[in-house]
């Protein structure tokens, strides 16, 4: 008697589970697909004990979070930073040091805002430039825009 009873409840539960991940869809709550790995190299025209000054960063987006990081001379950090769009531009705010170091980011305005123009993506950020925050610079991408990370992986 018990067997067939769990036979039933096994099959309702599987087609129960099936029927709700077909009819689900993945939300979104931002209205453009962001998820991407954007590079950016700039160099101070520096010198420092005989090598040039670099800084390399590296912003993983994916989902709803974002992964910001800085490697360069006598420089670098790894920061987790929570998401919101305004209008076609994405911002990210600090939300905290992935290495748990005491930071000095401002947590009350973005550490960068990167928008979408002519098929390009464009970042602002303070970190990048502290001296002229507004400066507008060209990201590369890892992947071509408007291409999701689905069709990449077909």
């Amino acid at each position: 008697m018990l067997r067939p009873l769990f036979i039933i409840t096994l099959f309702i539960s599987i087609t129960a589970c099936k029927s709700q991940t077909s009819n689900s869809k993945v939300s979104n709550r931002f209205r453009h697909n962001w998820d991407n790995t954007y590079t950016l190299h700039t160099e101070s025209g520096e010198t420092l004990n005989g090598f040039d000054v670099f800084y390399d960063y590296t912003l993983i987006i994916h989902t709803d979070s974002a992964t910001f990081s800085l490697i360069g001379i006598q420089a670098g950090f790894r920061d987790k930073c929570f998401l919101s769009e305004k209008d076609d531009t994405l911002l990210g705010n600090f939300a905290y040091d992935l290495d748990g170091y005491e930071t000095s980011h401002d947590q009350f305005h973005p550490l960068f805002k990167i928008f979408k123009k002519d098929n390009a993506y464009y970042i602002i950020s303070p970190i990048i430039a502290p001296m002229d925050s507004n400066k507008i610079w060209h990201l590369k991408t890892s992947l071509p825009p408007g291409t999701t990370t689905t069709q990449k992986n077909q």
